[in-house]
């Protein structure tokens, strides 16, 4: 009895040191992995894409977005150390991105000590905005011509994104400090810039909320701002708040539709705004219902863009994760990984027949401009099709564990008739919270009350018509 008192613990002792040293070596090999993916360009990592040389040593490219104007491409960059008192230059590619060079244009723009803001380009014109200054080329780059101050009384305030609609060019502004002044900032023709309120709520501390993207879509513009969602249809003299958030973030246009990457609040509470009536009305897609869960914990969600064919993610990877990169999706809710996974990937710009990835804030070695031809950008393992969002959206229950009730909720694209029902962990039904009930298109949320119920894992398995769809809770008591 003495002997087996002495050897259990002992073998208990080498079984534990065993599974560390298991897990450590493990950790290693994950690590080593991914350096040597990283390094050999492999398809897991950089994928298809193609990393841009940098037409001078001591600046980069993928500091900013690329813009079009005049059938030419532009970029901001800086050096390498960033743009606080090294200079910037603008670069301009003549060959749709194959090659940069530094832009020489005949006056009004140099190599300045100042640090860039936004970089705005359409048809017509390029708008380049920093702390105190905005300037502005008709003529694709080659002539610069400075314009009034945004918001001359504040030292903070800054032209951060920008929309043009005819003559009509509208400024968002945003301030750090919450010294005031912020906002949206309208200027027609010659005139001068004009701060508009009516419709922005002024309930943030600092007067009016911080702009985060205008787009122009059909004669509308919309807006993501810090404390939700607008549009006008008066070209910005009044706006409507369509969608009160907190943490409304880039959004892409798609026709009428619409879809904005955010946060609710958390690191990991992920997702999606989406809107099928160019922004009068939003609905929620939960990113941890439709996108690898990996990405969740391992990633965050940058710049969202559309390319023609699918919604484009860019995502900064974290913890020398291959879940950041660029991800792809035709209807919000099947996702794909493009390429350069274990790369931070911050802005997005989609050219004639190319998609432009900036890492900006990569590691020194991954820093850059990289691009993927369309043709590459392609679909993997699923045929869908983009029209509307899945005609049933099942939601994870709240609270899960949970004791003894619980919410779950589901969203119905079409009117139709559901079941829901709730099984134990060997498919024995022990409730039906709905039989063949028709209900009508929109969210609908029941409780669920397991007060007979032991502790344990339960399924929830939602029917209409032919479409079935089911998640997991658990019950403790």
């Amino acid at each position: 009895w003495n002997t087996l008192n002495w050897v259990f613990p002992f073998q208990t002792m080498i079984s534990i040191l065993f599974q560390q040293l298991t897990t450590k070596l493990n950790e290693i090999m994950r690590i080593a992995t991914i350096i040597l993916l990283l390094f050999l360009n492999a398809d897991i990592g950089f994928g298809q894409f193609t990393r841009l040389d940098n037409p001078e040593e001591d600046f980069h490219l993928g500091a900013f977005p690329v813009v079009e104007s005049h059938n030419k491409l532009f970029t901001i960059t800086g050096k390498v150390a960033g743009f606080d008192n090294d200079g910037i230059k603008i670069y301009v590619s003549e060959d749709a991105g194959l090659t940069w060079s530094a832009l020489e244009p005949e006056n009004g723009f140099n190599n300045r000590n100042i640090e860039p803001r936004a970089f705005f380009g359409n048809d017509s014109l390029l708008i380049f905005s920093a702390r105190r200054q905005v300037i502005v080329s008709k003529d694709g780059g080659l002539n610069w011509e400075s314009w009034a101050d945004i918001a001359s009384t504040a030292d903070e305030d800054r032209g951060s994104v920008f929309a043009v609609i005819d003559d009509v060019i509208l400024a968002g502004t945003a301030d750090d400090t919450n010294n005031g002044g912020t906002g949206i900032y309208r200027k027609q023709g010659d005139g001068d810039w004009e701060l508009i309120t009516e419709g922005l709520d002024n309930d943030e501390p600092n007067g009016s909320p911080n702009i985060i993207q205008i787009t122009e879509n059909k004669g509308r513009l919309l807006v993501s701002a810090s404390d939700g969602f607008y549009i006008s249809d008066d070209k910005g003299l009044t706006f409507t708040r369509t969608v009160v958030n907190s943490a409304n973030l880039e959004f892409a246009v798609h026709g009428d539709t619409i879809a904005v990457n955010g946060t609710k609040g958390g690191r990991r509470d992920f997702s999606f705004m989406v809107s099928y009536d160019n922004g009068s009305t939003f609905e929620e897609i939960i990113a941890e219902e439709v996108m690898p869960s990996t990405i969740i914990y391992k990633a965050a969600l940058e710049d969202i863009a559309w390319d023609g064919e699918h919604f484009l993610m860019s995502m900064s990877s974290r913890n020398d994760s291959l879940d950041g990169g660029l991800w792809k999706s035709k209807n919000l809710t099947d996702w794909d990984q493009v390429g350069l996974g274990g790369v931070s990937v911050n802005h997005i710009s989609v050219g004639d027949d190319k998609v432009f990835a900036s890492a900006a804030t990569a590691s020194f070695d991954q820093r850059g401009l990289y691009y993927i031809s369309k043709e590459d950008v392609v679909t993997t393992d699923s045929e869908y099709e983009f029209s509307v969002p899945k005609a049933l959206m099942l939601k994870q229950n709240y609270p899960n564990p949970f004791n003894p009730s619980t919410n779950i909720a589901f969203t119905l694209n079409t009117s139709g008739e559901v079941t829901l029902e709730v099984y134990n962990a060997i498919g024995r039904k022990v409730e039906s919270i709905i039989t063949g009930t028709r209900l009508s298109a929109g969210e609908h949320n029941y409780t669920f009350n397991a007060e007979g119920l032991s502790s344990g894992l339960y399924y929830y398995v939602i029917r209409m018509g032919n479409q079935t769809t089911s998640k997991q809770m658990m019950l403790i008591k």
